[in-house]
Parts: structure tokens; sequence; C-alpha cells
């Protein structure tokens, strides 16, 4: 189960906007050797609806505007991804990961 450094967002991201690919591998043949991905867990609870993920490529996409200085902001998210193969009795693993929103500066003083 890895990741790569995805391309993250400086100022403004079309949605959705990529942030992270996953990749996992099974040694098993045919289907019990594929691979589905999965958001398993995101703290903020409320959050759940800011990323999705897609369960076969692994890609990792913002699929809401988020915006630092709206008053209770989440600037900090928490995801447990899980990679889970389609065997009986079916094996996964699970990596968390921490997304922190950055402030710029978009408003005039």
């Amino acid at each position: 189960f890895s990741h790569g450094q995805g391309p993250g967002c400086e100022w403004f991201c079309s949605l959705p906007h990529l942030f992270e690919t996953f990749s996992a591998t099974d040694k098993d043949l045919g289907v019990n050797g594929s691979v589905l991905f999965r958001i398993s867990n995101v703290w903020p609870s409320q959050s759940s609806s800011v990323f999705s993920l897609n369960d076969t490529t692994g890609q990792l996409v913002l699929s809401q505007t988020q915006d630092y200085d709206l008053p209770g902001a989440a600037h900090r998210f928490n995801l447990t991804i899980s990679a889970e193969d389609e065997g009986t009795p079916q094996a996964n693993t699970l990596i968390d990961i921490t997304l922190t929103l950055t402030d710029v500066n978009d408003n005039l003083p």
C-alpha cells in the first residue's frame, strides 16, 4: 500500500482536484487479486463529502471548495484509506493521512 506526493493546491483549485493517488498490490490471481480503495474514516466527520476516492484507481480528489477564512472551517483533515482485496476471506490494510489547509491572502487589505 503506497501513495505518492500529490500536487497540492496553492491558490484556487478547479474541482474535482486530484490530491493523491494510492496504489496497492495483491498476489492472488483473478478477482481475488483485485484491490478496491475506500475512505473508511474522516475527521472532522462533517467533512465526509469534502473528498472522494475512486475505488479502482485510488485517486483521492477534493470535491468541494474550501475557504480557510470561514468561521468554523476545518483546517486539518484526517482520513483513513482502506485497500481491500476481493478474496474470501477478504484482506485489507489501512493508511492514515492528514491534509492541512493553509491560508492564502485572497482578500484585499
